[in-house]
């Protein structure tokens, strides 16, 4: 095999659209994700937490894993006049529900009756549901004090802030998904050099895995050099 050869890597096909957990989860994850595949029958939880720390992971998981319906809906992207009316047993049947970014909806009364419609339904059918947010219920400026009492009542789960151990895990996690192994060196530049805000990072390797693939190119130190210089950064 040529040194060029040696130096190219293969497409990680079928990887990109699994939502795995890996086992080296950050700790507050793993015990996030034992209440949430825990919820009894009827119950509810609401995760929250900053941006880029894991939310929209563990419930599309949660969403993927049972393998029967279990709809997942980013209430950021989805109009709730939309939903109001239509096939609103479908979301109370489903076996799971999972509802991020439920906070884009606080405010708006039709929303806000849609949700406490659907989740009081999914409690007399003996249904669990996920919702999201960054921040927890009670912080949330809800209109209807209804649904606000319904949304403080769901069992909390809170996710902080990593650690660096626990960025360098979610970091090498994502790099999986997408065929790479960061080399500890070439995180090493990054946390030294650059930022350490975890969406800043998560948004730089994505685009550096991408210019990768485009070259045929394996993870370096080197090579993440020239990838930031071509970018105007050091």
């Amino acid at each position: 095999m040529t040194s060029a050869a040696a130096e190219q890597l293969l497409l990680p096909l079928g990887q990109l659209g699994d939502i795995p957990v890996w086992p080296f989860l950050p700790l507050d994850r793993q015990e996030a994700l034992a209440v949430l595949t825990e919820l009894g029958d009827g119950e509810g939880a609401f995760v929250h937490g900053p941006a880029a720390v894991g939310k929209t992971h563990l419930l599309q998981w949660l969403a993927l894993a049972r393998g029967s319906w279990n709809p997942y809906l980013d209430c950021a992207e989805a109009s709730a006049a939309s939903l109001c009316g239509a096939a609103e047993e479908c979301w109370c049947s489903a076996a799971l529900l999972c509802l991020d970014n439920v906070a884009a909806w606080a405010g708006d009364r039709q929303a806000e009756s849609w949700l406490y419609r659907i989740y009081n339904g999914r409690r007399e059918r003996r249904r669990p549901t996920v919702l999201a947010a960054r921040q927890a219920p009670a912080e949330i400026a809800w209109a209807l004090p209804d649904w606000a009492s319904r949304a403080s009542a769901l069992v909390p789960v809170a996710l902080g802030v990593p650690d660096e151990a626990g960025i360098r895990a979610i970091l090498q996690q994502v790099g999986a998904r997408q065929g790479m192994a960061w080399p500890d060196a070439l995180l090493d530049h990054l946390l030294r050099h650059h930022t350490r805000d975890l969406g800043a990072l998560l948004v730089l390797l994505d685009e550096f895995a991408a210019w990768l693939w485009q070259r045929h190119g394996r993870p370096s130190p080197a090579r993440l050099r020239q990838f930031l210089a071509s970018r105007g950064m050091p």
